[in-house]
């Protein structure tokens, strides 16, 4: 498994090209990290939390090719999180969707 600090470029690269076997080596590695942080912003609750999750993958799969290589891609993805959380969170306040 590839560790979410050491992703390699050559698994990123595989990854941004659409490999599935390394965009599931990703997210392997970084869907726990992820899941954490949903849980500690306190934003949704645990369904909505998985949503995001989904959702921060989704997106990442679209943005993974504009990630310069040496970036490192745990933040990145968490930064992706946090957006997510946070569009969900404002939804689900004006009442736009129901769990």
């Amino acid at each position: 498994m590839v560790q979410a600090s050491e992703a390699d470029a050559a698994t990123r690269r595989r990854a941004a090209a659409g490999d599935v076997e390394a965009l599931g080596a990703l997210h392997d590695a970084l869907a726990p990290d992820v899941r954490r942080y949903l849980a500690a912003l306190r934003l949704l609750d645990s369904h909505a939390q998985e949503d995001a999750l989904q959702e921060t993958f989704v997106r990442l799969v679209r943005l993974l090719p504009t990630v310069e290589p040496d970036k490192r891609l745990l933040p990145f993805t968490l930064g992706v999180a946090r957006r997510v959380a946070l569009e969900q969170a404002r939804r689900r306040k004006r009442g736009g969707e129901a769990h």
